[in-house]
C-alpha cells in the first residue's frame, strides 16, 4: 500500500511542488495519506521512500527505508530535483515485509524504474534473489515485455491471472511514463489504488491522490494503461 506521484515534461522542471509544497504533495501523503482501515481514512506510509528522475540521459534513483515525513534527506533529495521524467513513491509496507533501503521503491532492471502500489503473488525471481513482490513484477515485467506498446498491454494482461490486489504502477524506460491503475472490483482496493492526472501546458501529473485542489484533476478508469510522453498521452484499456 503506498503513494506515488508522477511527472513528464516538455522540459526539465523542478520538482518541488509535487514532491513538498503542495497541500497533498508525496511529503504529506507520507504522513496523512489514504488508508481504508485506519479511523478517518488516512494515515501514514511512513515504511520508506524512493525517487527516479531522469538525469544525464538516465534514470536516477535515490531511496531509503526511513519515513518521507521525518527522513531530512527526503527534503534535501528532493528539494534539488529538477527533471522532465519523475517517479516518485511513499512506502506502506504489505503485512510480513521487511523494511529496508532495498525494498523502497522505485526499482531498476533493464533501463526500466518501476514504482507499485499493491500486493502480486508472482513465481519466485528467476535468478533466485530474495526479492519482495514488487521487485518481481518489475523483473518479470522486463523479461517478458518486447518493449513495444502492444507488448506491454499483453504482458500486463497476462499478469492479471497472478493473484493480487492490485498491479497499479508507475514506470518510465527515460523517454516515456507508464501509469497502470488495475485493481481488484473491491469498494476499499477502488477507493483507495487509485490514479489521478493533470495536464497542464508544459508537463503532465499523475499521483495517487490530487496534490491539491486545483481544477483540472481527472481520475483514472480502471483497467487503464497511459502511455505519457511530452504533450502527448495514449490510453490503452487491459
Amino acid at each position: 500500500m503506498c503513494r506515488m506521484v508522477g511527472i513528464i515534461a516538455k522540459a526539465p522542471v523542478p520538482a518541488t511542488y509535487e514532491l513538498l509544497t503542495a497541500s497533498h504533495s508525496l511529503l504529506w501523503l507520507s504522513r496523512n495519506g489514504r488508508r481504508w482501515r485506519l479511523p478517518g481514512g488516512r494515515g501514514p506510509h511512513d515504511d520508506g521512500w524512493g525517487l527516479a528522475w531522469h538525469e544525464n540521459g538516465a534514470m536516477r534513483v535515490e531511496k531509503r527505508g526511513q519515513p518521507a515525513c521525518t527522513d531530512p534527506s527526503f527534503i534535501q533529495v528532493a528539494g534539488g530535483v529538477n527533471t522532465d521524467i519523475l517517479i516518485g513513491h511513499a512506502r506502506k509496507a504489505s503485512l510480513g515485509m521487511n523494511i529496508s533501503d532495498a525494498n523502497a521503491h522505485p526499482f531498476s532492471k533493464d533501463g526500466l524504474v518501476l514504482a507499485h502500489n499493491g500486493d502480486i503473488d508472482l513465481p519466485p525471481d528467476g535468478n533466485g534473489a530474495d526479492i519482495i513482490d514488487s521487485q518481481r513484477f518489475l523483473h518479470w515485467i522486463a523479461d517478458n515485455w518486447d518493449r513495444t506498446e502492444d507488448g506491454l498491454l499483453r504482458t500486463l494482461q497476462e499478469a492479471t491471472g497472478f493473484r493480487h490486489t492490485s498491479l497499479s504502477f508507475l514506470m518510465s524506460d527515460g523517454r516515456r511514463l507508464y501509469a497502470l491503475r488495475q485493481t481488484k472490483l473491491r469498494t476499499e482496493y477502488l477507493d483507495y489504488y487509485s490514479l489521478y492526472v493533470k495536464h497542464t501546458r508544459d508537463k503532465t501529473t499523475i499521483a495517487s491522490e490530487p496534490l491539491d485542489d486545483s481544477p483540472g484533476w481527472s481520475p483514472v478508469d480502471n483497467g487503464t494503461l497511459l502511455i505519457l510522453e511530452a504533450g502527448k498521452q495514449k490510453r490503452l484499456t487491459l
